[in-house]
Parts: structure tokens; sequence; C-alpha cells
């Protein structure tokens, strides 16, 4: 049950910034669609995942923090896609 509840916490959070930086690299760039949200999940791993193995854990990192980047960029492709 941990798991899943680390699972939730770190998908909306990386949901959260992953979108907030696409919003700004596309709005204030003359990036296309796609590169902004590579460019996102690039920007949003750098920046957190140093903050999610300090403060939680190595683990969790590896476990939850490398699935929930790769559903994002999953979700966001298929969403640019349609």
């Amino acid at each position: 049950m941990q798991v899943l509840s680390n699972l939730f916490v770190i998908f909306l959070i990386i949901g959260i910034i992953s979108r907030f930086l696409d919003w700004l690299l596309f709005k204030y760039s003359n990036l296309e669609k796609k590169v902004s949200i590579y460019i996102s999940m690039i920007i949003t791993m750098i920046v957190t995942a140093p903050l999610v193995a300090i403060f939680v854990g190595f683990d969790v990192l590896i476990s939850s923090y490398l699935l929930a980047i790769l559903l994002w960029l999953l979700i966001d492709l298929v969403r640019v896609k349609n």
C-alpha cells in the first residue's frame, strides 16, 4: 500500500511540474509541442530527481519516480497526437 501511495503522490507532483514547464516552454518559445514536452520532462527529471533521492530515498526514485516520468511522457505525447 505504501508503494501505491508513493506512486500516486509522485505522479501528481511530476504531472503538475511537467505540465507547468510544458506550458511555459510552448507559450514563451518558438518550439513545437513535442519538443517542448521532451524538454519539460528532461528539466523535471533534472530538478526533482535529486530531491526525491534525498528526501524519500533512492529505492523510491528507481521504483516510482521513473515510472511516473514515463507515464506522464506517454500521456503528454498521446495528448499531442490527438
